[in-house]
């Protein structure tokens, strides 16, 4: 698969539209449509901004793997390994769209207490 490919998968996938994603990653409609038209390939930072929102690898996004998240990633993250977090990894596809959004509140509250705790 192509990265075009694999980023209109995603996105389809959790039924976001174009409009959505493009917003939450910081890009314009049009830019989205030309990368999942393969007609450009996103930068490096824009990968890692796609990657993040999705909560894959910028590897898989490039089709260097086919697996969305590495078996062990808290561990080479740095993180201790958490029998919780392997399941919920593990089984986020299967989840409803009503708990990936509630993870999803969770994870940008996070981020957000991170980057205020950052900055002081």
């Amino acid at each position: 698969m192509t990265v075009g490919q694999r980023l209109k998968a995603l996105r389809e996938a959790r039924k976001l539209s174009r409009q959505e994603l493009a917003t939450a990653v910081g890009l314009t409609y049009w830019a989205l449509a030309k990368y999942e038209g393969d007609e450009r390939v996103p930068d490096p930072a824009t990968l890692v901004r796609i990657a993040d929102h999705f909560g894959v690898t910028t590897d898989y996004l490039l089709g260097r793997t086919d697996q969305e998240l590495p078996d062990r990633v808290m561990e080479s993250a740095g993180y201790p390994e958490s029998e919780d977090l392997q399941i919920l990894f593990r089984d986020l596809k299967e989840l409803s769209e009503n708990d990936r959004q509630q993870i999803a509140r969770i994870v940008k509250a996070w981020r957000q207490d991170r980057q205020q705790d950052r900055k002081r």
